[in-house]
């Protein structure tokens, strides 16, 4: 699957079978087959029946690997550690009093209480170098070895041998150091915490992740033969308290379901009264910890597999932060979303890895699982409130059974059918989909004026309507209609000192006061513009001289002397002045140049998000805002009602108490687990709207709003929006605001061939990749490789594994050298991840806008239904 922390991102292999848990069955509502006939009437799905007797309130057992193939590991917790030969053994169950112990492979017949002596070969800072010494001398004495952390004196300490007698180990001593190891010693039996405890070279993986390692067959001498006398013995300290043939099972002094209530009751009342919870009796492995119980279990290769057993709904709080970010994706609807995903996969591939002792990895091969640390209240809060919630699609007996929930991180804006990427029989509610809200919702969320399209194309070519009309919105003196004679003729001194007075006034500001032009025209304007905007005489305080004259370089002193070198210079720095271009400033201002001057000087000081708490019978002129959209709705726009600023200056806004403000907790803001107001602004009828692409603004009678667009209004003296200018998005699909949704990576040819390599695909040299085939959403899902060799097809999901991409939805440009030879390809895709199913990024979006659990659910997978199973 895949996680929205910071960081990481995953994938997972779609099995064959689309679902494998099998539950009991009762009837679907009759109108969905009203139209058939009525052979097929009595074979339809039958619905799930409620299975609270069989799994109980947290759902059924699910056990989860940890790690794989390690020679030992180290548990301890906070409270006492019981362990058992097996998970039905309670009665006098050995009790580790010092909340620590050992789990070791021995291959010999080991009694309780029999001292156990080690013999230390060597104690290093390197944990490569220690992985090697482990490696070699388990070789050269062809006996148990390990590599442990010892806190207290920072070291690796490479351990061989599990000796009954002091005698045995002093003869394992003198064998070392005859080897040429002169350190060897007998040890005091250390009680650390192992870093990583796989004895063979760590690699760089193995050392970013503690003691996991990847289950892989073993070589033929690693197996465990039957007859074989290898078991598992655990140790506190150097007394040995127990052992097993083949399984071990810790847990805390309180295991059981009855406990695990107890806990989330406790949980759950100390959250109410805003007090600190208990602490949670867990098992700690590798620094983390764990609800449930921890078996371990001897595999078939003679080593040791870790598993975490504990209750489906505690095993989703470790699930759910992890795959879909409660802090980078704060909406509820689409955590509930998330819950129920993981939830219908945990029960569709339970036991899938039956074999190893296990259901499900703790990684991107099944679901990311962080047990307890990962927890997090609004996911958690996700999870309590889908309990037993499972999506669920008949089988091919017409049985419902849970779905096998495959999820991506970012689809790049379609999804993709199963088949295409992994290769199998196609999932019919695993189709590809566009990822965007429904046509009949975003057909609603459009703000829709009756007032005509006016361009008024200035002198450069540009369309002046947008700031025309902001000007007019905001009480500046203009004539209607404003005509392209009127604004290429000079502005009339009356003209210019009413318009510079209005934008003091709508900023708070004292009118300029200025006296007889001194100076040509154009700089007595900058300076009027600049001490309405900042304050008189401010522009030399915000500027220090060395930045005023970096700004103004090519302007001489005598053009523009005086305090007009700041006033200009910070208004060219904001972006609110335009310089001619030949930096002349001896013309005339027309007023085409004032319009456009003054709009952008407005639109600086628009600030915030929306009207906030002035009195309706205010008498003060109301403002522009610049806001972020959430939608529209029912020609209204909705905006956030948190943290309401205006433009600067003393006039204020609406309370949300006002009549037509519209505020209310809308579904968005419920659903971010914060308590914020929505905004609802109604739109005035003949309101001027405006779209900027491309950083132009073009009118219109019509905008649509998906949520997230910048927006700048401006709200009349009734409570309507009378101008507005709505940015639009450079992406389309809800998924794309995500940074993950494009991406660019160059590879040269020897690096390709590298990565072909890895995959065991040898080519040869790397001449052409030629994609061949593209699925329902244009991902590549075949590619030739032509090499001077060989030429393999990719396919499906090797396309982005095999290449290390993060999508197979890309397009290929190649770098070629002077003889026309490729040297490098540079992929541009969009997404990350493999595309099927969920996804996840996309139902943040769709939550956004106001989309439940519910409807995200049956978005991604086609045709399902979501019902309580327990």
């Amino acid at each position: 699957m895949r996680t929205l922390m910071g960081s990481s991102k995953f994938w997972l292999k779609l099995p064959a079978c689309a679902a494998t848990a099998a539950l009991c069955l009762s009837t679907l509502p009759q109108p969905v087959f009203a139209n058939r006939p009525r052979d097929e009437q009595e074979n339809r799905p039958r619905r799930v029946e409620d299975q609270r007797a069989e799994y109980g309130d947290d759902g059924p057992s699910i056990r989860v690997g940890l790690m794989t193939d390690v020679t030992n590991v180290t548990l301890s917790s906070s409270s006492r550690l019981t362990v058992r030969r097996s998970a039905g053994d309670d009665d006098n169950a050995p009790t580790v009093v010092a909340g620590q112990m050992r789990v070791e492979v021995s291959h010999g017949r080991v009694r309780e209480n029999q001292p156990v002596y080690r013999v230390e070969v060597a104690a290093v800072s390197d944990p490569r170098r220690a992985g090697r010494i482990t490696e070699a001398i388990k070789k050269e004495f062809d006996e148990p070895s390990s590599t442990i952390y010892d806190d207290e004196s920072a070291k690796h300490r490479v351990l061989i041998g599990r000796f009954s007698t002091r005698s045995e180990a002093t003869e394992m001593v003198d064998r070392l150091r005859h080897a040429g190891y002169s350190e060897a010693r007998i040890a005091a039996q250390p009680t650390p915490v192992p870093r990583y405890s796989e004895a063979t070279p760590a690699s760089n993986q193995q050392l970013g992740r503690a003691a996991k390692t990847r289950s892989v067959d073993a070589s033929p001498a690693a197996k465990v033969e039957t007859g074989s006398s290898a078991g598992l013995v655990a140790f506190e300290a150097t007394r040995l308290i127990t052992s097993s043939e083949n399984l071990l099972v810790v847990g805390t002094s309180q295991p059981g379901v009855e406990a695990t209530k107890a806990v989330r009751t406790t949980e759950d009342t100390s959250l109410r009264r805003g007090v600190p919870p208990r602490p949670i009796p867990t098992v700690r492995i590798a620094n983390r910890d764990y609800r449930g119980e921890i078996h371990l279990v001897l595999n078939s290769r003679g080593k040791i597999n870790v598993v975490n057993v504990v209750p489906l709904e505690e095993y989703l709080r470790g699930v759910v932060p992890l795959e879909l970010s409660p802090s980078s994706y704060p909406e509820i609807e689409a955590l509930k979303a998330q819950a129920i995903a993981a939830r219908s996969y945990a029960l569709s591939t339970r036991g899938r890895f039956t074999r190893e002792g296990f259901d499900l990895y703790d990684d991107a091969r099944s679901q990311v699982y962080g047990g307890l640390g990962a927890e997090q209240p609004l996911t958690n809060r996700a999870v309590e409130e889908t309990r037993g919630l499972v999506a669920v699609y008949p089988n091919e007996d017409g049985r419902l059974v849970p779905i096998e929930a495959l999820y991506t991180s970012n689809c790049g804006g379609h999804t993709e059918n199963n088949e295409a990427v992994f290769l199998t029989k196609p999932v019919p509610y695993l189709r590809g989909v566009e990822c965007r809200a429904d046509s009949e919702a975003s057909s609603d969320r459009q703000l829709v004026s009756a007032t005509s399209v006016d361009t008024l194309i200035g002198s450069d070519g540009r369309s002046k309507a947008r700031e025309v009309s902001l000007l007019q919105a905001t009480g500046f003196i203009l004539p209607r209609p404003v005509t392209l004679q009127y604004m290429r003729a000079a502005a009339a001194d009356a003209e210019l000192q009413s318009w510079t007075a209005r934008l003091a006034g709508l900023l708070g500001r004292d009118r300029p006061n200025r006296p007889p032009a001194r100076w040509p025209r154009l700089i007595e304007f900058i300076s009027t513009v600049s001490s309405a905007l900042y304050g008189e005489g401010h522009a030399r305080l915000l500027l220090p001289a060395s930045e005023i004259n970096y700004i103004l370089f090519g302007l001489s002193p005598d053009e523009l002397p005086g305090e007009a070198r700041a006033d200009t210079a910070l208004l060219v720095k904001d972006g609110v002045l335009r310089l001619p271009g030949d930096l002349q400033l001896n013309w005339q201002v027309t007023r085409e140049y004032a319009i456009e001057t003054l709009a952008r000087a407005i639109c600086l000081k628009a600030k915030g998000a929306n009207p906030g708490a002035e009195p309706a019978s205010s008498k003060l002129a109301p403002g522009i805002y610049d806001s972020i959209a959430l939608s529209a709705e029912n020609n209204r726009l909705l905006v956030p009602a948190a943290a309401p600023t205006k433009i600067e200056g003393r006039f204020r806004s609406f309370p949300s108490t006002a009549p037509n403000a519209n505020a209310t907790k809308s579904e968005a803001a419920r659903t971010s687990g914060r308590e914020a107001a929505t905004l609802r602004l109604e739109l005035e009828t003949g309101a001027k709207l405006f779209r900027r692409l491309g950083g132009e603004s073009y009118a219109a009678d019509r905008i649509p709003l998906r949520g997230g667009e910048r927006v700048k209004y401006h709200v009349n003296s009734g409570g309507r929006i009378d101008f507005l200018e709505a940015e639009a998005s450079a992406a389309a699909p809800n998924d794309m605001s995500a940074n993950t949704a494009q991406w660019r990576e160059r590879l040269s040819v020897d690096e390709v061939k590298r990565r072909l390599a890895r995959f065991r695909f040898a080519v040869g040299e790397v001449e052409d990749l030629i994609p061949v085939e593209y699925g329902a959403s244009n991902r590549v899902v075949e590619m030739k490789i032509v090499g001077s060799d060989r030429s393999p097809t990719l396919r499906g999901q090797q396309v982005r594994s095999a290449l290390g991409l993060k999508e197979s939805l890309f397009v290929i440009e190649r770098e070629r050298d002077e003889s026309d030879r490729i040297t490098a390809f540079v992929f541009t895709g969009r997404g990350w991840g493999h595309g099927v199913g969920l996804c996840q990024t996309g139902a943040y979006a769709l939550a956004k806008v106001g989309y439940s659990y519910l409807r995200i659910l049956q978005k991604y997978y086609t045709g399902v239904r979501v019902q309580k199973v327990y």
